[in-house]
């Protein structure tokens, strides 16, 4: 599956295996309470916690969407 972590200076498609979108927020959750905030390693962190890859080809559409800018997540599935 394929989320997206959108903040100011970029967006970034990570792929890892298939997860709730309960999950999702879990995960998002987790690494907002630890990562270092003057490294600014979230996603560094996300993926190393959680298994999930850079994508290499940006042509997957994502899943859920992370926005860090207002903190808030979405899935592009209507029921959530």
């Amino acid at each position: 599956m394929t989320v997206e972590i959108e903040y100011y200076k970029g967006d970034t498609l990570l792929q890892g295996q298939k997860i709730s979108f309960d999950e999702f927020k879990k995960q998002i959750n987790t690494i907002e309470k630890c990562y270092n905030k003057d490294e600014d390693n979230f996603v560094e962190l996300l993926c190393s916690m959680y298994h999930w890859a850079v994508a290499e080809n940006g042509q997957q559409r994502a899943e859920f969407i992370y926005d860090r800018d207002i903190e808030k997540c979405r899935s592009i599935h209507k029921n959530h």
